[in-house]
């Protein structure tokens, strides 16, 4: 297989025209054996149509002065360069080593560019953060795989949901090298999906959205769920409160949504009627909220294991859940 992945590319040098110089050298970790691995220089990631491609091989200095797509570098064009080590032939998979040049995009002089270095690797995080002028109780992280997108036009839930941090930030750990995209959006029903009339928004960038993960990334996407039309998204029309985990072991998450600002009372009970624990007391306003409990009293001593009620009072209402402590 892999003589017929070089022998096309041969073939592609020796009939495309094509004028200008990029090299290049791949930073991989010590110790690798000889592997092929796919150079890909493109100015739009949403779509390898006229994008530059050129094999590399061991030890990973590369030259690209012709095309496996005909074309030639302009020097009025941005670049951006990313390297992988496909799988399965020519189309990489998610997950195959690979990376990105650190100080993409960059520009041709004369058609010709120099030290396009790109570290290699498996996975990576990746960082960010959500602007929510509602809060972030409910707002969850979605990364999605996008290299099916480029065979069959459909992309694949990757990774998530995973709830942002309480100041909407996020952090996403070991996330398989490829081309992503990522998208946030508030889970007004807290049925872990999203929803026709949920707040939700795709991270764009110059790359129309793609973010290449792997070596060498230094993208912190940010992204708006108020600047996609969503300011004025229906709210719900009654209170609505999920727990996660539960079991739990140290410490649970209480996430609900209140249709008014009213005052709020929570509190933890044992199966014997006994309050052990307030969690919160005081007025709040209508929109998403959460607060943690470590499974403590209000002595400040640790919980026994077993099962504890857990219950909101809102204004007049009281709604009650039950959650399970193991230790």
């Amino acid at each position: 297989m892999k003589r017929l992945v070089i022998a096309a590319f041969l073939t592609a040098l020796a009939v495309s025209a094509f004028g200008g110089v990029v090299t290049g050298s791949l930073i991989y970790p010590e110790g690798t054996e000889a592997d092929t691995f796919l150079i890909i220089v493109a100015s739009d990631f949403s779509s390898l149509d006229g994008a530059f491609m050129a094999p590399a091989f061991y030890p990973f200095d590369w030259t690209m002065d012709d095309a496996l797509m005909e074309g030639e570098f302009s020097d009025t064009v941005e670049y951006f360069a990313f390297a992988s080590k496909p799988s399965g032939g020519i189309i990489p998979t998610s997950g195959d080593p690979g990376g990105s040049y650190p100080e993409s995009p960059f520009s041709t002089v004369g058609g010709n560019a120099s030290g396009i270095d790109i570290p290699i690797a498996p996975s990576a995080d990746v960082s960010g953060n959500v602007v929510y002028r509602h809060g972030y109780s409910q707002v969850y992280i979605m990364i999605y795989d996008l290299l099916q997108a480029y065979i069959t036009g459909d992309t694949v839930l990757e990774i998530g949901p995973e709830l942002v941090n309480e100041d909407g930030t996020f952090l996403i750990e070991d996330v398989p090298t490829g081309p992503k995209g990522i998208r946030a959006f508030e889970d007004l029903n807290m049925n872990g999906e999203i929803d026709d009339g949920e707040p939700n928004a795709w991270y764009d960038n110059y790359l129309m959205g793609v973010v290449i993960v792997g070596g060498g990334m230094t993208e912190e996407p940010e992204l708006d769920l108020d600047a996609f039309g969503m300011k004025d998204a229906p709210r719900p029309e009654k209170f609505a409160m999920s727990v996660f985990p539960n079991p739990f072991n140290s410490r649970v998450r209480l996430a609900w949504t209140m249709a008014r600002t009213d005052f709020v009372e929570i509190t933890a009970w044992d199966m014997s009627g006994r309050k052990v624990a307030t969690l919160h007391s005081g007025s709040l306003a209508d929109g998403s909220h959460f607060t943690e409990w470590d499974a403590e009293g209000d002595n400040g001593e640790p919980i026994a294991t077993g099962t504890y009620t857990i219950r909101m009072r809102v204004g007049d209402e009281v709604h009650s859940q039950n959650v399970i402590i193991v230790k």
